[in-house]
């Protein structure tokens, strides 16, 4: 689904060629979170059709990592079933390939053929460990330079019986897409924070260092960043961020993804508190705090909401206060404030922030004021949308 909302510059008629989209290497395209596709979409007929079952209906391949260099000839075929409620995907691109993960297998496709290059099997690599197969309704994932990662386990919103084999457990997992192999798989026990540990959503990267969040959910709901060597997994230091009540805080997501920008690492932690922390000391910057409405959220499983960089400043919606958020990036500053429904920060262009949830926002990027919404009644918003070129594409659950 999609609809095209706003149109700014020439006609259609007078736009050269496009060139063709950038590489989509994460979440919301970068690590700033705040990435614009160069040309618009040219929809046309569909051209390649990929279904991924559930991770809890998919049929369990024949092969696993071990096969990863070696293409599968049987592909498995998935069937049509009913999506669970909370289940999403969030695909990565590299050339003229895309990966994606459904928490159980990572797919490789051709985007050009249509066809499959390769799948890794995440279960196995987790059973080796004695760790229990994916739960999440999220799955990220991250390329940066021959790396891609990919994060497996149970989400902070799940967290098992701590006294279940494997249970509360989470692996961040390495393959090197240039030699399809499996380069390294880490278990977040390796912290010594409990077994109601797991780690956050795919990680961001900084030279030879990578940078992912964990949660530990019991009495206290406990935030931390974690560094690990990208090239061998090893933890280097971890950073408490801030702890709330169990009890006191809204529905949280699936995954909370960092930010980066610079020397500089964002967290909207999703329990009354943003931080910044600075890379080469690896100590808080500041930490902002904001009122969380425990009863306000936005549905069973609430969207993924990192914050978004632009030339300075740090923009938030985070859980539980209805509101966009503006701060100064270096001093932890509010700026402004302003009352939107709204779960996704999709990108800033042409001096207003587009953020979307029932209805598409355009709030102006130095007052907070709205400048327009769309559609002024009925809302149908279903997903998060995206920038490209001079127009916004939302997802609706009609269109």
């Amino acid at each position: 689904y999609w609809k095209t909302l706003e149109r700014i510059g020439q006609d259609e008629g007078n736009r050269a060629a496009a060139p063709p989209v950038p590489n989509w290497t994460t979440f919301a395209g970068n690590f700033g979170r705040n990435k614009i596709a160069r040309s618009e979409v040219r929809f046309g007929t569909i051209q390649h059709r990929w279904i991924l079952d559930s991770a809890e209906e998919i049929e369990e391949p024949e092969r696993d990592f071990q096969d990863f260099n070696n293409p599968f000839p049987q592909f498995p075929q998935p069937q049509m079933s009913a999506r669970r409620d909370g289940y999403y995907c969030h695909p990565v691109t590299l050339g003229s390939r895309v990966f994606v993960s459904n928490g159980r297998i990572l797919y490789w496709f051709d985007v050009n053929k249509g066809e499959p290059i390769y799948q890794a099997n995440l279960d196995a690599i987790n059973e080796r460990h004695g760790d229990r197969g994916d739960r999440s309704g999220y799955h990220t994932l991250t390329i940066a330079g021959r790396w891609l990662f990919v994060r497996t386990g149970h989400s902070p919103g799940f967290v098992p019986n701590s006294h279940a084999p494997g249970g509360g457990r989470s692996r961040l997992i390495c393959f090197d897409h240039e030699t399809k192999r499996l380069a390294w798989s880490s278990d977040v026990g390796a912290l010594d924070l409990g077994q109601q540990a797991v780690f956050e959503g795919s990680p961001v990267v900084r030279g030879s260092e990578l940078y992912i969040g964990v949660t530990r959910l019991d009495a206290m709901v406990t935030s931390y960043v974690v560094c690990m060597d990208v090239e061998t997994g090893e933890f280097r230091w971890k950073r408490l961020v801030c702890e709330s009540t169990n009890d006191s805080r809204p529905v949280m997501p699936d995954q909370n993804l960092l930010t980066l920008a610079g020397d500089s690492l964002y967290c909207c932690t999703n329990q009354g508190a943003i931080a910044a922390i600075d890379l080469p000391t690896a100590k808080l910057t500041w930490l902002a705090e904001y009122d969380v409405e425990p009863s306000s959220h936005r549905g069973a499983s609430p969207a993924i909401n990192p914050c978004l960089h632009h030339q300075g400043r740090l923009y938030v919606v985070p859980l539980g206060s209805s509101s966009l958020d503006c701060f100064d990036a270096a001093t932890g500053e509010r700026e402004w404030r302003t009352t939107v429904p709204a779960e996704h920060l999709l990108g800033i262009a042409h001096g207003l922030v587009f953020v979307t949830g029932d209805r598409v926002y355009a709030v102006d990027e130095k007052t907070g004021r709205v400048a327009w919404q769309f559609p002024e009644n009925q809302p149908k918003g279903a997903g998060r949308g995206m920038l490209a070129g001079d127009l916004v594409y939302w997802p609706t659950s009609s269109e």
